[in-house]
């Protein structure tokens, strides 16, 4: 009886990996469509502030953002202080 009671389990848990591994591709899709280039978002600020902005979170060119961490990270970039480092 022990083993039907495993059997069980073990088919409900492949029914469960089955259904969890559909829904990543789909949200990963999603995901992956609102990715954008950090030049092409900041293509709309001054070239200094968007090196500025590259420099002050360790960007490299072809970081792939979207555009409410790219805008939330240029706020904060504009609020900082000025001199004295980090």
């Amino acid at each position: 009886m022990a083993k039907k009671e495993q059997a069980k389990s073990v088919d409900v848990s492949k029914d469960e990996s089955q259904r969890v591994a559909a829904e990543p591709p789909d949200a990963a899709a999603v995901k992956a469509e609102s990715l954008v280039a950090v030049e092409t978002l900041g293509a709309d600020i001054p070239a200094w502030q968007l090196a500025g902005l590259m420099r002050s979170n360790r960007w490299a060119e072809g970081k792939m953002l979207t555009r409410a961490e790219f805008d939330a990270a240029l706020d904060n970039f504009r609020k900082r202080p000025l001199g004295g480092g980090r």
